[in-house]
C-alpha cells in the first residue's frame, strides 16, 4: 500500500504501517491531556492507543496465519488509523476454508480478553470490577496499569463483537457467506449476503436518529453499506472472469514470426512497422523462443545490435491451450515474468497472448 513503511515481518508476512496512523497517536495524546490531565495523561492515552494497535495486528495476524496454513498467500498486514488490513493474493476455495479465516480474528481478540481478564481479576475484587462507577472511575480519572488492563480487556472483546456482525466487510460477513456457500454457489451466497449486510446498514442509520442513538452510527451504518456493495461487486466481477478462457483473449490480427538468424536491426523495424510487442521465433517450423520488446531494446542499448535473434531471445517460457482460465494465462505471465504466452491447442501454435490481450477482453467484459 502506498505511504506506508515496514516495521518487521512475522512468519514472513511484512508488518507495515500507514504514515497517517501518526495521527491517530496524536490524537489519542490530546484528548489524554484534556481527559486525564498533563504530559503523565497524554502518554498514558498514547500508550493505550499502540497496545490496542498491537491487539489489532494479532487480529490481523490470525486471518493471515490461518489463510497461510490452509494455502492461501498472505502478502502483508497494513495498519490504518481505522483499523488493520491483511492483503491476501488469493482468495480461499473452499467455503470451510473461509469460515476458519474469518473466525480467527475475532478468536484471538476472545483469547486475549481472556488472558487479560486472569491477569485483572486477582488485582482487584470482582465486586468493585463489576461496579460501572469504580470501572467508569478507572478508565476515565485513573492512570493506573489496571484501568489499561481493563481498558484492553474491554476492547478485544468489543472488537470481536463488533467483528462478528454479519455484514460485509467485517468478519462476520464472511462467515455468513461461507455457512451460504456450504449449499450454494458462492456469487449467489455473496449476494445474499450483502443483502442481510446492507438491511443491517439501514437500520443502523434508523437507530442513529432514536432516542437511543448518536450521529456516529450514520457512518458506521455508511461503511456497512459501501463495504458490502463493494465485496460484491469484486466477487461477482471475478466470477465472470472466471468463465473467461484464453481463447477468449487471443488477437485476431495476423502474427509475425521471425528466425533464429535474423538480425536484431530486422525485427526492430518490424516491430515499428507491425505495432507487434512480442515475436515467436520458428525454426523449421518449430516454436523455439519468444523475442519481447523489451529484450530487443535492452540488446540495443547495450550496443548488441548486430547480434541475431538467437542471442537474446527467452528460450524458456510456460505454455497454455486455448481451453485454460484466462486468470491462470495471467498468473503465469506474472510468475514467469515475460510479456506473452503461445497458445498450443494439441501440439499447434495459435499465436501468442500477451497482458494487453488479456486487460482488453477484461475491459470489454465491464462494458
Amino acid at each position: 500500500m502506498k505511504w506506508s513503511f515496514k516495521l518487521g515481518a512475522v512468519s514472513g508476512i511484512d508488518i507495515r504501517i500507514h504514515f497517517t496512523f501518526v495521527f491517530v497517536v496524536i490524537w489519542a495524546a490530546v484528548q489524554g491531556v484534556s481527559g486525564l490531565g498533563g504530559i503523565r495523561g497524554a502518554l498514558f492515552a498514547a500508550v493505550s492507543i499502540l497496545l490496542l494497535f498491537v491487539c489489532i495486528t494479532l487480529h490481523e495476524l490470525g486471518h493471515s496465519l490461518v489463510a497461510r496454513r490452509l494455502g492461501v498467500r498472505v502478502k502483508d498486514i497494513t495498519l490504518l488509523p481505522i483499523g488493520g488490513v491483511a492483503q491476501l493474493e488469493t482468495l480461499p476455495e473452499r467455503p470451510l476454508h473461509e469460515l476458519l479465516i474469518a473466525l480467527a480474528g475475532p478468536a484471538v481478540n476472545i483469547a486475549i480478553a481472556a488472558g487479560l481478564a486472569l491477569i485483572v481479576l486477582p488485582l482487584g475484587s470482582t465486586a468493585a470490577l463489576l461496579n460501572p462507577g469504580y470501572l467508569s472511575y478507572l478508565l476515565l480519572g485513573s492512570r493506573s496499569l489496571l484501568a489499561l488492563l481493563i481498558y484492553l480487556l474491554g476492547a478485544n472483546l468489543i472488537l470481536a463483537l463488533f467483528n462478528l456482525i454479519p455484514a460485509f466487510p467485517m468478519d462476520g460477513g464472511r462467515v455468513l457467506r461461507a455457512l451460504l456457500a456450504m449449499w450454494t454457489s458462492y456469487p449467489r451466497a455473496t449476494r445474499i449476503a450483502t443483502r442481510v449486510g446492507q438491511l443491517m446498514a439501514v437500520g443502523l442509520a434508523l437507530l442513529a436518529f432514536s432516542s437511543f442513538g448518536s450521529i456516529s452510527l450514520v457512518l458506521v451504518a455508511l461503511f456497512v453499506f459501501t463495504g458490502a456493495s463493494y465485496e460484491n461487486q469484486i466477487v461477482q466481477a471475478r466470477a465472470a472472469i472466471r468463465r473467461l478462457r484464453v481463447r477468449h483473449a487471443l488477437p485476431t490480427h495476423p502474427i509475425y514470426t521471425v528466425a533464429t538468424e535474423d538480425a536484431l536491426t530486422k525485427v526492430l523495424e518490424m516491430s515499428y512497422r507491425t505495432y507487434q510487442y512480442a515475436f515467436p521465433v520458428v525454426q523449421d517450423g518449430m516454436l523455439v523462443g519468444i523475442l519481447s520488446r523489451d529484450d530487443l531494446l535492452a540488446a540495443f542499448q547495450r550496443g548488441d545490435r548486430d547480434m541475431q535473434v538467437a542471442h537474446v531471445m527467452q528460450r524458456e517460457f510456460p505454455a497454455v491451450s486455448p481451453d485454460d482460465m484466462l486468470l491462470k494465462a495471467q498468473q503465469l505471465i506474472a510468475q514467469a515474468d515475460v510479456i506473452a504466452l503461445p497458445v498450443f491447442d494439441q501440439g499447434y501454435f495459435l499465436g501468442l497472448i500477451s497482458l494487453e490481450d488479456i486487460n482488453r477482453t477484461y475491459a470489454n467484459l465491464s462494458w
